[in-house]
């Protein structure tokens, strides 16, 4: 029997909410063998994780108490109940939330020191003194034997474990604070997400897919236009068009290409498998997948939220973007010329990871001159190479 999980994961999370919205017939006991978990674990996961909406009736009657019988036993949760006009208040298990919600959980609860607070006294004795006479935590741990971490002792002292505080700290001002993302906006459906995680892209890689990474890049908020960029794993070659931030211009760009590629290569693609990140704008290029005749033209998958690395290379290559339109600045000047002009630049680039050669000499290698014809893609000559922005 394989073993129990000890944490549910964003895809046990994804196949709990799928099966609770969609199968009616789903039980606690069936659901526990298809996550492979104990069924008090998804009990616990379902209760505590579940989000709260205030039903319509409480904006009438304060003292009135309401209660579902749906609520009583399984799935405990309003999922798939087919009362729209339900005035009592609903109790929703969303996979997006709850992993958000788990991971605070978690984060909240390794909060607190390590150490006895004995210890952490002793420690407090040693290091405040020192660091008040303008001493580097790295010179005191290097000058004694305390067998604590520098970062360990940044986070004590932040956190005001210490008699020392941050404004001690010669260089405490010059670090970034924290990002905090905006964990609330608009995200893909789960049911989308069913056979398309990373999960199940990286069960595909053993085949040797040929892969796409795709990604948007931003300027100025009340910019127009974004550019969508296109990633090719192998070569590390990237490609760009400007479109508005929509999932019909994202699917439009894709399908333009795709007809170009077909009309060129006998109907086939060189790329079978597009790994994109988990923003709305990209919801629909699963519909893409399958061509009139239903002949599959590509595999679709999706990157865990907040997981940029996933999909490392098409970030990464983002940098040289940045050398001439940092982040913020507007792109409105930006025409197609010129972002042609730019990633070829790009792909022109000798890379040590391409064993000196560049993206452009790869790429051309392995798929050939008409394919990067179409993409629009040209080799600059290595002095020519310039990253000051393009009037």
């Amino acid at each position: 029997m394989a073993k129990r999980k000890t944490h549910l994961t964003f895809e046990n999370r994804v196949k709990i909410q799928f099966e609770i919205d969609n199968n009616p017939r789903c039980s606690l006991a069936s659901l526990s063998k298809i996550v492979n978990c104990n069924r008090s674990t998804l009990y616990r996961e379902i209760k505590n994780n579940c989000t709260y909406e205030k039903g319509k009736f409480r904006l009438f009657r304060h003292n009135l108490e309401l209660e579902c019988e749906i609520l009583k036993h399984f799935p405990y949760v309003c999922n798939g109940c087919t009362h729209k006009n339900c005035i009592k208040d609903h109790y929703l298990y969303n996979a997006y939330q709850a992993e958000n919600s788990s991971k605070e959980y978690l984060h909240n609860a390794r909060r607190h020191p390590y150490v006895p607070t004995s210890e952490l006294k002793k420690i407090d004795e040693i290091i405040s003194p020192r660091v008040c006479r303008g001493q580097s935590l790295y010179h005191i741990l290097t000058s004694s034997n305390l067998s604590v971490s520098e970062s360990t002792l940044r986070r004590y002292i932040t956190k005001g474990y210490m008699t020392c505080r941050d404004i001690d700290l010669p260089r405490k001002v010059r670090f970034t604070p924290q990002k905090h993302y905006r964990r609330n906006r608009k995200r893909i459906e789960i049911a989308l997400l069913c056979g398309r995680m990373y999960k199940d892209f990286l069960n595909i890689l053993q085949t040797n897919p040929v892969v796409l990474e795709i990604d948007t890049v931003f300027g100025k908020i009340d910019d127009e236009k974004c550019i969508l960029t296109l990633y090719e794993r192998k070569s590390k070659l990237q490609w760009g068009y400007l479109i508005k931030q929509t999932k019909a211009q994202v699917n439009s760009a894709i399908e333009k290409l795709m007809e170009r590629l077909k009309e060129t290569c006998n109907g086939n693609l060189f790329f079978n498998v597009i790994l994109m990140d988990n923003g709305s704008e990209f919801e629909d290029v699963p519909k893409l997948e399958l061509d009139d005749d239903g002949v599959l033209n590509f595999r679709s998958f999706f990157c865990d939220p907040y997981c940029s690395g996933q999909k490392g290379g098409c970030e990464r290559n983002h940098e040289f973007i940045r050398y001439m339109y940092k982040k913020g600045e507007s792109i409105a000047t930006l025409t197609p010329e010129k972002l042609n002009n730019l990633f070829s630049q790009i792909n022109s680039i000798k890379r040590r990871s391409l064993n000196g050669r560049s993206s452009y000499e790869v790429f051309v290698e392995s798929y050939g001159y008409h394919i990067i014809e179409i993409i629009g893609i040209f080799e600059v000559k290595p002095k020519e190479i310039s990253f000051k922005k393009i009037k």
